[in-house]
């Protein structure tokens, strides 16, 4: 763990940022980008970019994205009772939220701490229908519609899960909102080693807004930078609770090579390149396919298409209050990372037509 800063991966893990409220996640990223030799830049619409410039002027722009955003709520109404009713930002899993501790932020920036509702099983009658997020009742402990108003609440606030970072154990982690501080967490990680080092590419890290929602940053992020080839760097959920070997997606085996989702293809050439990034690095990796997409669905629709690649940390338990993860999946992703920036460069020889 020596070869991980895990305090500032807890600090990452720990700030609030659901889709459209990533500006207090930015400004603690550019206070840590200012530590490098950075250009930082923004767009409209919220995307934070840090350069490091090649000296060479003509050098190719390889783009390091993740997104910035957790899933999360947002206030859209109070009922008489002073309970809080949301909109869902991002996906959930709704059988798993009765009874979980939230935190809502206010205009201020004062933080409420609540729970989800969750009525006593002897309370219930007759068939569970499936559940609505409209349906679910946020306990921040209001006696009534006007109680929770005099206490700053109101429409549009941003809600989060209320989770600790904790390390089980030498190999594992637990906390919110690794999907995907741990593409930010990686972002700094790599300006930290390449910070005095001259690379032969422009080199932009890239955190990118409202992917929970549709990817939305990744477009106008695609636009500002003009990279010639991405990386995506994104969590994506594991099966290996289902303990078989043949599902795809475990802890302690690697970064994943994501080879299909919905909504990309890989690119060939660049999966082979990510392979050997791995095989030279000396750590595992895992091929993976996804039932959900990533930045990269948008990035690589931009300009004439840009070519992209996904480099995964497995989780389990994504989209919930507590995702468990492994250091030694960290520390490997890392490593193949690195090594698949000092080779990057190969996939412009002999392009294929």
């Amino acid at each position: 763990m020596k070869q991980l800063d895990l305090k500032l991966l807890k600090q990452l893990t720990q700030l609030d940022a659901v889709s459209s409220f990533e500006n207090h996640l930015a400004k603690f990223l550019i206070t840590e980008y200012q530590k490098y030799h950075v250009t930082i830049k923004k767009d409209n619409l919220g995307n934070l970019f840090a350069y490091k410039y090649s000296l060479n002027p003509q050098a190719k722009t390889i783009m390091i994205a993740s997104h910035m955003d957790e899933v999360g709520f947002m206030v859209v109404s109070i009922d008489q009772g002073g309970f809080i009713h949301v909109k869902d930002l991002g996906s959930h899993n709704l059988s798993s939220l009765p009874g979980t501790l939230v935190r809502m932020t206010l205009k201020n920036q004062k933080v409420l701490h609540g729970t989800i509702l969750a009525p006593a099983p002897h309370l219930k009658s007759g068939p569970a229908n499936e559940p609505k997020i409209g349906d679910f009742q946020f306990d921040f402990g209001f006696t009534s519609k006007e109680d929770a108003i005099k206490n700053g609440v109101t429409m549009g606030l941003m809600l989060t899960y209320d989770a600790p970072f904790q390390v089980l154990n030498q190999h594992r982690i637990i906390s919110k909102a690794i999907d995907d501080r741990y593409g930010v967490f990686m972002g700094l990680e790599l300006l930290k080693t390449v910070d005095k080092q001259d690379l032969p590419y422009h080199l932009v890290i890239v955190n990118t807004v409202e992917e929970e929602v549709g990817a939305r940053g990744a477009i106008t992020a695609t636009h500002f930078v003009k990279p010639d080839l991405a990386i995506v760097l994104d969590a994506s959920p594991t099966r290996d609770h289902l303990l078989d070997e043949l599902e795809m997606g475990h802890l302690g085996k690697g970064p994943l090579v994501r080879f299909l989702d919905p909504k990309q293809i890989l690119n060939k050439r660049l999966m082979d390149l990510q392979i050997r990034a791995c095989t030279l690095a000396k750590v595992p990796f895992q091929f993976y396919q996804s039932m959900g997409g990533t930045d990269a669905s948008e990035i690589q629709k931009v300009y004439q298409g840009v070519p992209v690649l996904v480099h995964g940390l497995p989780a389990r338990s994504l989209h919930s209050a507590t995702s468990v993860y492994d250091i030694n999946d960290l520390e490997a992703a890392k490593k193949s990372l690195l090594m698949l920036l000092k080779i990057v460069l190969e996939y412009f020889e002999d392009e294929e037509i």
